[in-house]
């Protein structure tokens, strides 16, 4: 079982240069270099909007991945909670000026097997309130939902935060 996430340093988001218009601009290189957005930005102020238009926003989001991850999106469950718990904080080190966006949870397709017994699906977790508190706009939310949706499916294909690093996908 791997349990993974996005985070961000409190007041910035960050990705590889190149995903800046996300869905298009990642579809032209091989899909490990596409896993997370854009160059670190400031971030101007946070939104509030309803659970229910942050979940649209999100279905939006995965149904707008370029088109070689949609496959993928679809074999987790997507699920959203409004902040991480203290225990996945601890759990996963995250530092008090550090915001957790999103948490992958479950076997990564590397290390399942054809004797494994089924069980739960992989999920991604979107935590709403540090994701909407870093975006000043709904556009600028979608674009990170996408992020951190493509950072944790680079967890669902094995991937740690080392190489996601090394990748521009921290």
């Amino acid at each position: 079982m791997v349990n993974t996430a996005r985070m961000s340093k409190r007041g910035t988001v960050s990705g590889p240069p190149g995903c800046q218009g996300l869905p298009g601009d990642c579809t032209t290189k091989a899909p490990a270099d596409n896993l997370r957005g854009r160059g670190g930005s400031r971030i101007t102020g946070a939104m509030r909007i309803s659970r229910r238009r942050f979940e649209e926003i999100a279905l939006q989001a995965v149904r707008d991945l370029p088109a070689e991850f949609r496959p993928y999106a679809r074999e987790c469950a997507l699920s959203v909670e409004r902040r991480p718990s203290r225990e996945v904080l601890e759990k996963l080190g995250v530092p008090e000026d550090e915001d957790l966006f999103g948490y992958y949870e479950g076997v990564a397709v590397i290390d399942r097997h054809v004797d494994d017994l089924p069980g739960a699906p992989p999920r991604i977790i979107l935590y709403r309130e540090p994701l909407m508190a870093a975006c000043a706009s709904e556009e600028e939310l979608k674009h990170e939902i996408q992020v951190t949706v493509l950072h944790e499916l680079g967890h669902h294909f094995g991937l740690d935060e080392g190489r996601l690093a090394e990748l521009g996908f921290e």
